[in-house]
């Protein structure tokens, strides 16, 4: 059995997010920016390094803020990677409080082993055509929030298909149920580990299976390619952990991601 290792699932982590954004790597910190969607909160963040010290922590927390303020942007994201960090960022005095949001990561060394299986009248195809593009389209346009742009999901889209066009590791895959698209999720390998990301399932599609088949498919696809471990990440408050749970994987919480708005 492979044995956990935090440090390679944060360096697959990191291979994933360099996929979609330029990265400016300090000793203190790493910083990700995407200038295709800047304002994208996932593609434009740093992550502070587990290492730096808490009072030079709140110098780079108030160097970032001021930047963004510059850029015009009206957030900044941090993601804290250890919890004696956090405890001490969130005793600090900011502009504005920031709002956390802890990850779990969900993993297993043994995914064989999950109680996951194929499902009948269930395909699942990687995003390879201009037709499974519509397709992914489409799941993306009807699960967006409804204050999201028209303007903003095309430039998202674009670069999505810029991505996965691409031989960067990064690969969509589609769910269909009797044909239908129902569910989509991403799949990048990284040496020894799969990683599972961006899992959506159609509102009208959900309690069928579509999240477990996707998630079977591609740990199958990820063995194939080579992979001996499996992670997922997921919000500690929201209910998809539990999901993750049943199928049998093993629970860690993550990084803790802050988020400022600013005025």
């Amino acid at each position: 059995m492979k044995e956990m290792d935090y440090k390679q699932i944060n360096n697959c982590i990191a291979s994933y997010q360099e996929a979609f954004c330029s990265v400016e790597k300090e000793k203190e910190f790493i910083r990700y920016v995407d200038d295709k969607l800047p304002d994208m909160y996932d593609h434009n963040f740093i992550v502070i390094n587990p290492k730096t010290a808490p009072i030079d922590c709140e110098r780079i927390i108030r160097e970032e803020l001021a930047r963004q303020k510059r850029k015009g942007a009206d957030f900044c994201k941090v993601d804290v990677m250890r919890r004696g960090q956090l405890d001490e960022i969130l005793k600090m005095s900011f502009e504005a409080d920031p709002e956390a949001d802890g990850l779990l990561y969900c993993t297993s060394t043994e995914p064989e082993n999950l109680k996951l299986e194929k499902i009948s009248g269930m395909d699942v195809k990687r995003v390879d055509s201009e037709q499974r593009e519509e397709d992914l389209a489409m799941i993306e346009s009807a699960s967006n929030a409804p204050e999201i742009e028209e303007e903003f999901f095309q430039r998202k889209i674009a670069v999505q298909y810029e991505i996965y066009r691409n031989p960067n590791g990064v690969d969509a895959f589609i769910c269909y149920q009797d044909g239908k698209p129902a569910g989509k999720a991403e799949l990048f390998v990284d040496r020894d580990w799969a990683m599972i990301e961006d899992l959506i399932v159609l509102p009208e599609f959900r309690h069928q299976g579509i999240a477990k088949n996707l998630i079977y498919e591609l740990i199958q696809e990820g063995l194939r390619r080579g992979t001996e471990g499996v992670f997922l990440m997921a919000d500690a408050d929201d209910s998809p952990k539990e999901m993750y749970r049943k199928f049998g994987f093993d629970e860690r919480l993550g990084r803790t991601s802050l988020f400022f708005e600013i005025s």
